[in-house]
């Protein structure tokens, strides 16, 4: 049977017969350190005169094709019109007589969207803010995607703990709400999701600090602005063009040298930003405008401007002959300069040629940039979107599923995948066992999951899967991440026992007056960097007064928002989020089996199900399709489920964890998995009765509420929250206590 192949959008040629095995995955269960792709094994596709057309007759001499620089919009389908791949990548080489071909599928899409991308690429325009104790109170009580939260960052902290609260707001950092970070990273590349992890109040309630300790008395310089009206741009290309934008003359120029007139070289290392502004148009030469985009050169002193390689793309698809206002972040070392380009966009074609006919109103400002100002997109660039992503899908053990036919991904914990409704039977599909295993992949006895430090040696809030196997290596790390844990001791904050988030080292320095030659000891703060941390906020009901000595300003709140680390140690995520992952290894089978699968299930497969094979007596994942071929029985990696209810069972919206009764009250701790709620109600009733009334309340952050009773007797309490926005309600489990005792009960 023949294969339909389509490559940007045209119909290939293929040699009659043409095979191409398909491999098809999303998270081979082997290693959880990433999540991978589907794709072909490398085929051969000849050399036709149609062929070497869509190829823009690339291995030609002459040839200027950049298909092998390029997405390659690829489709595959069966003869009878199964649609295998849709819109997935095609990568194209040479070789010889022939292209090869290998087709990518899958989540490929998103990881190539984001492929050497910052966070600082993000339009983060909201994030950024003047700090005062006005901001810091604004931040709690209105709804920002930044917000200040309350701890000890290691700098000096006030007067927390006094009748009369005072915080230094000099030392108070801002983070950002995770939940808003990764809704901007889908929405700027056209990508939707869903996934009901991100109504957790899990996922709501997580936040990221700005990674270094500021100071409101820094500032930014000006290095260089051109003078609009004395501005040029020239090249050396002949067909496709890439042009050198030039500056005659300037109205700032503070940089070490400017070189040829073109290139900036700076004086000082740093972070800095580039604002450029203007409307450019380009066109082929049939005068049809032309998609264009702007790029930077780094170091590229007295190259021709073809040569010039981008180091950074400040926007790609800018429309010819429409305005535009840009900025971007970058970090420079010492006497590094750097060189403005234009050049057609990576998604126009070459044909008929590229040029720019005119460049009007164009401004181009460099500044440098402090580090210690709030601008988030400084430091978040050196902060790749991967990592980000990465951080989140390994916290909460998410799977990636795309949709086929739109950029629309399904994020799956691993336990509703495992609990994902009626199973699929394939019985009828099996035709032979191969092998077994029983250790998956790369796996060790002790498998780490571990946070960075500010000390050496530490791992106290690091976690680990462990596997009952004595085959294994000894141990592994499997995910190390980029964000710092907490110190391990605490100190009291706002009269508890809170965490440390070390954003400055203390020194204490001699320091002589010198009127009265007195000596005495002061404590300075140095400010670290790079100190990533993540915590959630809890609201505290506590009127606090914000004092800076910088601004020589002070504000009081009603409330605040204080740390809580709460579930965010590995070993509580691994209690959490990887319980069915550690069943799964104690009890490791991995089956090889060969499976009668057509093309029909091939090209509708879901991996999100669980599958029956009545001849292997049991339940599986798929794990792994390889390397099918059209009316060939096809080899798969079964991964076999031993798991009991509990295990799979999605955690109730809420639930009591454990009651503690001390004479005539009880302490009612309980885990909340739901966001949007606003209040926590407390209920009783007789313990012979259904006759429920409310007692209590509390903030969804709080980890406890309070019961106390009038009367001695048994009593039934339960929890009752609701979803404050389509105002369903969820109970808890009824829990019976005895009024007065002394006890506590384990849930």
């Amino acid at each position: 049977m023949s294969l339909l192949l389509y490559i940007n959008g045209e119909k290939a040629d293929t040699e009659p017969g043409q095979v191409i095995a398909q491999t098809r995955q999303v998270n081979d269960l082997n290693s959880l350190e990433d999540r991978q792709a589907s794709y072909t094994n490398k085929f051969k596709l000849p050399k036709t005169a149609n062929n070497l057309r869509i190829m823009n007759f690339l291995t030609e001499t002459g040839n200027d094709s950049d298909i092998p620089y390029r997405k390659n919009d690829c489709s595959l389908y069966s003869e009878s019109g199964e649609c295998f791949v849709y819109n997935g990548w095609a990568q194209i080489t040479d070789s010889g007589d022939d292209f090869d071909v290998v087709i990518y599928d899958g989540i490929i899409d998103l990881y190539k969207a984001i492929e050497n991308k910052n966070l600082s690429d993000l339009d983060l325009s909201e994030l950024e803010h003047l700090k005062s104790v006005q901001a810091i109170k604004d931040s709690w009580t209105q709804n920002k995607p930044y917000r200040y939260i309350a701890a000890d960052y290691n700098g000096s902290t006030g007067r927390p703990n006094s009748t009369n609260v005072k915080l230094d707001a000099d030392y108070l950092i801002p983070s950002v709400n995770v939940a808003w970070l990764w809704d901007k990273i889908f929405s700027t590349y056209g990508i939707t999701y869903e996934g009901s992890v991100f109504n957790t109040e899990d996922f709501k309630n997580l936040w990221m600090t700005y990674p270094k300790g500021v100071s409101p008395e820094d500032s930014e310089e000006d290095v260089f602005e051109n003078d609009p009206d004395e501005m040029g741009y020239e090249t050396n290309g002949t067909y496709t063009r890439t042009y050198y934008i030039g500056y005659n003359a300037w109205q700032t120029n503070n940089l070490q040298s400017l070189i040829q007139n073109r290139h900036l070289k700076v004086t000082e290392a740093g972070y800095y930003r580039l604002e450029v502004a203007g409307k450019i148009t380009a066109q082929n030469f049939y005068n049809q405008l032309k998609r264009f985009r702007l790029f930077l050169g780094k170091n590229s002193a007295f190259l021709s401007s073809q040569a010039v390689l981008p180091w950074r793309i400040i926007a790609d698809g800018l429309q010819s002959g429409t305005p535009f206002e840009l900025k971007s972040v970058f970090r420079l070392d010492a006497g590094d300069s750097i060189c403005l380009m234009i050049s057609k966009s990576a998604n126009e074609g070459s044909t008929y040629g590229f040029a720019v006919s005119a460049v009007e109103d164009f401004s181009l400002k460099l500044v440098k940039i402090n580090q210690d100002e709030y601008d988030f997109a400084i430091p978040f660039a050196s902060f790749s979107i991967r990592d980000f992503l990465k951080e989140v899908i390994q916290r909460f053990a998410l799977t990636l599923f795309k949709d086929k036919y739109s950029q629309k991904y399904t994020f799956y914990t691993l336990q509703e995948q495992l609990n994902g409704g009626n199973a699929v039977d394939l019985s009828k599909k099996f035709s032979k066992k191969k092998s077994e295993k029983y250790v998956y992949g790369s796996y060790a006895k002790t498998n780490w999951y571990r946070y960075k430090y500010n000390a050496a040696d530490e791992d106290f809030n690091d976690g680990a899967i462990e596997v009952n196997n004595e085959l294994l290596a000894e141990s592994k790390n499997v995910f190390t991440s980029k964000i710092y844990s907490p110190e391990r001791i605490r100190t009291r904050y706002l009269s508890a026992m809170r965490n440390v988030y070390k954003m400055w080292e203390k020194e204490q320095e001699e320091v002589t007056d010198e009127e009265t030659g007195e000596t005495e000891l002061v404590t300075k703060y140095k400010s670290l960097s790079g100190r990533y941390y993540f915590l959630r906020a809890m609201r505290l009901n506590k009127q606090v007064a914000l004092k800076s000595r910088l601004l020589q300003d002070e504000i009081t709140s009603a409330f605040v928002y204080a740390e809580s680390f709460r579930k965010l140690s590995f070993s509580d995520i691994m209690q959490t989020y990887y319980k069915p992952i550690h069943t799964l290894l104690q009890k490791a089978l991995m089956v090889t089996a060969e499976l009668y699968l057509t093309d029909a299930d091939i090209a509708n497969f879901d991996f999100k199900k669980l599958y029956y094979i009545e001849q292997l007596s049991g339940y599986f994942i798929m794990n792994k399709i390889n390397n099918y071929i059209t009316g060939k029985p096809v080899t798969c990696e079964l991964v076999k489920v031993h798991l009991s209810p509990q295990d799979v069972a999605v955690p109730p919206q809420i639930k009591i964890d454990k009651v503690i009764v001390t004479g005539y009250t009880a302490a009612v701790y309980f885990t909340l998995n739901m966001a949007g709620a606003s209040l926590v109600l407390l209920q009783q009733s007789p313990a012979s009765q259904d006759n429920w009334q409310q007692v209590n309340s509390a903030s969804p952050n709080s980890p406890s509420i309070y019961f106390s009773a009038n009367g001695s007797g048994n009593y039934k309490i339960r929890l009752q929250v609701s979803e404050e926005f389509t105002g369903e309600t969820y109970t808890s489990q009824t829990v019976t206590i005895t009024i007065p005792s002394n006890t506590t009960i384990y849930l």
